[in-house]
């Protein structure tokens, strides 16, 4: 009993150590993901028209085309909160499914650490929470999205099946298929927890042929998979999301930096040390995993070690994806016998077990407190804004705020070409005055080609008659010169362009064939805000529901 409270005890400081660190790093950084400006309108859409809107009101590439949007739960949940509760409640609710994605899954590694106790499993843990811990915040928690329910619902996945595995008892799974059909309603990830479920019924059908167990019945868990499978027709969607789904899964994403590798160039400088973290916890996690499987001489089935394999690939190959393996390795990765294996060894040159011991129990939770400790001292310090979620900084950089109020105020409408990211953000404040070319929903919407011709314009050497064909009446494009020096150079001396406005963050032009009764604004005089980093709030509140209203 004292070993298993000192257990829960040494495991439980990391969480609450780590919950603060976390929370310090989401106030530092907590700007609106880009997808979160396209989940309230979606809202506002279905709200105003008093239907679900199936087909896109919003782009003019794509006109009235079927939008298959997986994450319209996650949308109605994000807009609900923000008009009923502000952007702090999402604030609360992205602390809430990261600190239920982590606290579950280590509810399970401390119930896997033996009774008896294995300092260097011991050991292991206290070096490894911590920064399976990082790795989970470091890149895609900055800001809430609709994959934190995926992780949430994952861990939630494997709290179920690890009960019913360890206890025999099915009242554990009863709850999937309801699991699944907020899953399925929420987030396209509910893929990966298809391939859990599937990964459990082959161990459950090989135990069943040569290691019968009453805790796993194959039977019992076909049954459940083919409800929880049956959700996906629980759907706005139906029968053509399956067929929808098939063709996401297999979309080629590599111009999208949100799925580059955990080594890729694109994101930001310290991300190479992020890769090698992320590395070194995947290669020793496959390793141990495959050496325990060994060291059981290979008669059982590789349940973890297909788990680990299998979600560390994939968050190697998309950094995105990293919560997941993290997830995993915390809710099955401590069941190895690899680390008793190695135990015998270090005690085998001599090394002092109480000392041992010492440094797993309280020197790296005392580490982590000291972290916390700065971390909420540097919070007193600093003052960051309020718990709220930001748009932009102090001169309106990250979102084209300046440009947007300066269409706006002219009431200009027309077209909108501009750059990825922005997209969502355009057409939540512009609609229905300017409809946009692209934005984050290429997965779900826009076709193939229109893609490409995007990329092809963002691209060098930019044919600026790509925008042009669609009909397009304005561009907007970030104002950084010293990267895009190919493109400036050759937009200023092109006839078919002339520039509109220009501020800090943006440059708009217009057309040349199109009638212009505005003029350029002069930088100055710019329409640029000033004072206090707005918030989400402060683009919520001025949007009349009555805009999204579609005319029949």
């Amino acid at each position: 009993m004292l070993e298993r409270f000192r257990h829960l005890h040494f495991g439980w400081i990391y969480f609450i150590a780590a919950l603060f660190a976390v929370m310090y790093l989401f106030l530092l950084n907590n700007t609106a993901h880009p997808d979160l400006w396209g989940h309230f309108s979606f809202g506002a859409l279905f709200e105003a028209n008093g239907q679900f809107p199936y087909r896109d009101v919003f782009s003019y590439t794509a006109p009235h085309q079927m939008v298959y949007d997986h994450e319209w739960g996650a949308g109605m949940i994000f807009y609900g909160l923000t008009k009923n509760a502000g952007s702090s409640s999402l604030f609360w609710l992205q602390l809430v499914l990261y600190g239920c994605a982590l606290g579950i899954p280590l509810s399970l590694a401390l119930k896997q650490l033996p009774s008896k106790s294995n300092p260097l499993k011991e050991l292991l843990f206290a070096l490894f929470f911590p920064l399976l811990a990082l790795l989970m915040c470091t890149l895609y928690m900055p800001t809430l999205w609709a994959h934190n329910f995926t992780f949430f619902f994952l861990a939630i996945l494997f709290l179920l099946l690890e009960q019913w595995r360890l206890s025999g008892k099915k009242r554990f799974i009863v709850g999937l298929p309801l699991l699944f059909l907020l899953w399925v309603n929420t987030h396209g990830g509910f893929i990966v927890g298809f391939f859990v479920l599937g990964i459990y019924f082959m161990e459950a059908l090989i135990h069943r042929t040569t290691a019968p167990r009453k805790s796993l019945s194959a039977k019992c868990l076909i049954l459940i998979a083919f409800l929880c499978f049956i959700t996906i027709l629980l759907t706005p969607y139906g029968v053509n999301y399956i067929k929808h789904i098939w063709t996401f899964w297999f979309l080629d994403r590599s111009d999208i930096v949100d799925w580059d590798s955990v080594f890729s160039n694109r994101l930001p400088p310290f991300q190479p040390f992020y890769g090698i973290f992320y590395t070194v916890c995947f290669l020793f996690w496959s390793i141990s995993s495959f050496l325990s499987w060994k060291n059981q001489g290979f008669k059982t089935f590789p349940r973890v070690f297909l788990l680990i394999l299998a979600t560390g690939l994939e968050g190697l190959l998309h950094y995105k994806l990293v919560p997941i393996f993290v997830i995993t390795v915390l809710g099955v990765g401590f069941q190895l016998s690899f680390p008793k294996t190695l135990w015998s060894s270090v005690k085998a040159v001599g090394v002092n077990r109480k000392r041992f011991r010492a440094i797993a129990y309280y020197l790296t939770p005392l580490a982590l407190l000291i972290s916390a400790s700065y971390m909420v001292f540097m919070f007193c310090i600093t003052k960051p804004q309020p718990f709220s979620v930001h748009v932009s900084d102090q001169r309106g950089m990250g979102y084209p705020i300046g440009a947007v109020n300066y269409l706006k105020e002219h009431h200009v409408q027309g077209n909108l070409w501009s750059t990825f990211v922005w997209g969502e953000f355009l057409y939540w404040n512009l609609y229905p005055n300017m409809k946009v070319a692209m934005d984050g929903r290429f997965e779900v919407l826009y076709p193939l080609s229109v893609f490409q011709d995007f990329m092809r314009f963002a691209t060098p050497p930019h044919d600026l008659e790509i925008p042009l064909k669609y009909g397009t009446t304005h561009l907007l494009v970030p104002n950084n010169r010293t990267v895009n020096k190919v493109f400036f150079d050759k937009i200023e001396h092109s006839p078919r362009w002339h520039k509109q406005y220009q501020d800090t963050n943006a440059v708009l032009y217009s057309a040349t064939s199109i009638i212009d009764v505005t003029r350029l604004v002069p930088k100055e005089k710019s329409f640029e805000t000033g004072g206090s980093p707005l918030t989400v709030d402060d683009f919520f509140r001025n949007i009349p529901l009555e805009k999204f209203e579609v005319k029949k």
